[in-house]
């Protein structure tokens, strides 16, 4: 018959936890007086305690050490160093050597803060903590070696229970450095005090400061899961559990220590397979049930992997997850059960698992002993739909304890661990009344994970593919590319004169559709790029290419108007020349008006040859007249500018009646060659008076003025 390995391991004798509650909504303050140890009377810290025991007086020698000169924030702490603690791991000698246990010296040692009470109303200073309610328990400690945590519960009566919290991890340079252990609890019906300790069962020394308790809320799952899970693979449960989970339809996790089914390999039909065949998850407890912890590297792969691979074989299907053996194990335990290839490590830690506190390699369970009621069954489970957590039971052996049972040959007692079949079926019957989700652990597991570490897609590979490139808006100095991808990404643009590029510009912005505008290029020169496209898994496209030419430099639109400046008016009696100058080429137009501002549609003069300085002649006007002009000049964009205005305006001389002969120019009474002298030196003057041969008084000395006094030559 398979055994239970319950032997010496006095860590593991856990309370039984939580009956429900509400977290209450004040925000508590740190109930441990002196959390820090800075009070201290005659060398001893105030509200603390040194505690030790064994079995055998004088067997162990603890040391307790109040610091003054060392503390996490401060400069005190506590300190307390085991000496001649002797102990021998002693393997199993029984059924193929399973089993093992610790032997020699017993007891432990602690420094204690002085309990704090617990009430069932409403909290206060007297009574800060609440049954029900659940707490977050934190301190700071250097060691050199891996101490042990416990709560310790009081009853009215004094009676205390303990429950045991996970060992810490310390860091390698815990020896040196200060590490933070934290935890999290729940306070039972009957408890009224509680303190919490770190203790020693072996030679080493732990130094601790900055003890805190506070208000604790775990952070649920999408909906609360039960799983329950059996040690060792008694084959009590094939008669006694599987009809009574098969009745309630709970599919469940059962955990085989191989070597008894190596000794007696009957029970793998009888047993392994009597569970799987009903759809039950098969789980691993090594080979010979040891204390990993206590055992060399060699032993632990063997323990690990061989009776991983026994099941396997022996079932046909994975097996993935791993209960520890008396739930013994640390870091490197923990590091070798991942090495082995198990999904999960299922201890013997109490607690609730949620998204906060979760650890697929330290799962928190509450373990069952032969004393738990269908009631306590029904507290966790409430408290796990409360909160939306994961429960994990840890069944051993169910017993027939009626009278027909103790009847049938074999017949062994209900070890501490154990349940009888009547309170098994009370506690089943709770559950089933709950209507919680009972899960094996692999299910449960895969549920938990998809919400913590969701599925990851399998990985990308493939690069984005660039397509639509174009490229439009090309100036003298730059341009636009655009182009798609297939998938979201980013890129590079690689560009220049050459095939070797020598210039980029990055575009940070993931997405399908792109642009970027290169700027500062060189008018009137050819140049290539390149779009390398990079996804979110760092994949790239193998580079589009293409080429483009900038415009030459195209000078600024010219939308300014001339400027008209020196403009003079020089009037005769029936004409006027007009000068203007301008600061650019251009046309122009003269147009004249004898009304200030009013001039018609038609110019009186233009000039269609650009040019800076413009010259236009009217002619036909009427002999003292005074008329306004406007100018208009038009550059060669077709800027015009007008200029007028009442101070734009002449006046037309008289008509000048000759004295004497006609040709007489000079006056003497005689046309002469002094006359014809006059006219000669001043032709084709402009604006030439009588005097200065302008004999006909048209404002210039031409043919006709000669012609007159040729006429009357000597007259």
């Amino acid at each position: 018959m398979l055994k239970k390995f319950l032997a010496g391991f006095s860590a593991f004798l856990l309370v039984l936890l939580p009956m429900g509650g509400m977290v209450q909504a004040a925000t508590l303050t740190n109930p441990i007086a002196n959390p820090s140890a800075a009070t201290a009377v005659s060398g001893a810290p105030t509200g603390w305690t040194q505690s030790s025991w064994t079995s055998v007086a004088g067997a162990i020698t603890p040391t307790f050490q109040y610091v003054t000169n060392d503390g996490h924030n401060d400069s005190s702490s506590m300190k307390l160093t085991m000496a001649n603690y002797d102990t021998t791991y002693v393997a199993g000698a029984d059924d193929g050597q399973v089993g093992g246990a610790l032997t020699g010296d017993d007891g432990d040692a602690k420094w204690i803060f002085d309990p704090i009470n617990v009430t069932t109303g409403t909290t206060s200073a007297a009574a800060p903590l609440k049954v029900g309610n659940q707490y977050r328990f934190s301190m700071w400690y250097k060691t050199n070696t891996i101490p042990k945590v416990v709560v310790d519960y009081m009853d009215a009566s004094g009676t205390e229970s303990f429950y045991g919290m996970s060992n810490p991890q310390p860091s390698s340079d815990s020896a040196t450095v200060w590490n933070q252990y934290t935890n999290t609890f729940s306070i039972p019906q009957g408890a009224t005090k509680v303190t919490v300790f770190m203790f020693l069962d072996h030679n080493g020394w732990i130094q601790t400061d900055d003890y805190s308790i506070s208000d604790y809320t775990p952070t649920g799952f999408t909906e609360p899961m039960v799983s329950l899970t059996f040690d060792d693979g008694q084959e009590d449960n094939v008669t006694n559990a599987l009809p009574l989970l098969n009745s309630y339809g709970f599919k469940t996790t059962h955990c085989f220590e191989t070597q008894t089914l190596i000794n007696e390999p009957a029970q793998v039909a009888a047993n392994v397979k009597a569970f799987q065949n009903a759809g039950h998850e098969i789980c691993s407890h090594t080979i010979t049930h040891p204390m990993l912890s206590q055992i060399n590297d060699t032993q632990l792969t063997k323990e690990l992997t061989q009776s991983k691979s026994f099941l396997e074989n022996a079932t046909g299907v994975p097996v993935t997850d791993f209960a520890s053996p008396y739930g013994d194990y640390n870091a490197h335990v923990n590091d070798a059960i991942k090495a082995a290839g198990y999904a999960s490590h299922r201890t013997v830690d109490e607690g609730f698992n949620s998204k906060d506190n979760f650890d697929a390699y330290r799962l928190r369970v509450q373990n069952i002993s032969n004393t738990t009621s269908a009631a306590q069954v029904n507290a966790w489970v409430k408290q796990a739909q409360a909160d939306k957590t994961w429960l994990i039971l840890v069944y051993h052996r169910v017993v027939d304890t009626s009278a027909a049972g103790q009847a049938k040959a074999g017949y062994e007692a209900p070890g501490p661990f154990d349940t009888s079949v009547d309170l098994f079926t009370g506690q089943l019957a709770a559950i089933k009344a709950s209507g919680i989700k009972v899960a094996t652990m692999h299910d449960a597991l895969a549920e938990v994970e998809s919400q913590i570490n969701p599925t990851t897609p399998p990985a990308d590979t493939t690069a984005p593919v660039v397509s639509n490139v174009t490229v439009t808006g090309t100036t003298s100095n730059s341009t636009t590319i655009s182009w798609t991808t297939d998938e979201a990404s980013t890129a590079t643009i690689n560009y220049g004169t050459t095939a070797s590029y020598g210039q980029s510009v990055a575009v940070t912005t993931s997405g399908t559709t792109h642009s970027v505008t290169l700027t500062g290029l060189t008018a009137s020169t050819n140049y290539q790029y390149q779009i390398v496209a990079k996804d979110a898994a760092n994949n790239s496209n193998s580079a589009s290419t293409g080429s483009f030419g900038t415009l030459a430099v195209v000078p600024p639109a010219d939308t300014t108007g001339p400027v008209i400046s020196g403009n003079q008016a020089t009037p005769t009696s029936n004409s006027v020349t007009i000068n203007w100058s301008t600061d650019e080429l251009a046309t122009g137009q003269v147009f004249i008006s004898t009304q200030s501002g009013v001039f018609g549609q038609t110019p009186a003069a233009s000039i269609t040859t650009a040019t800076q300085s413009s010259s236009l002649n009217i002619g036909g006007l009427a002999p003292s007249t005074t008329y306004y002009y406007q100018i208009v000049s038009t550059d060669a964009a077709g800027n015009k500018t007008t200029k007028n205005g009442t101070d734009l305006k002449f006046t037309t001389t008289a008509v000048i009646t000759v004295p004497g002969v006609a040709g007489d120019v000079n006056g003497d009474k005689v046309i002469d060659a002094l006359d014809l002298s006059i006219v000669l030196g001043n032709w084709n003057k402009t604006g030439a008076t009588s005097a200065q041969g302008d004999l006909n008084g048209d404002g210039t000395v031409d043919a006709l003025d000669l012609s007159t006094v040729l006429g009357n030559w000597s007259k």
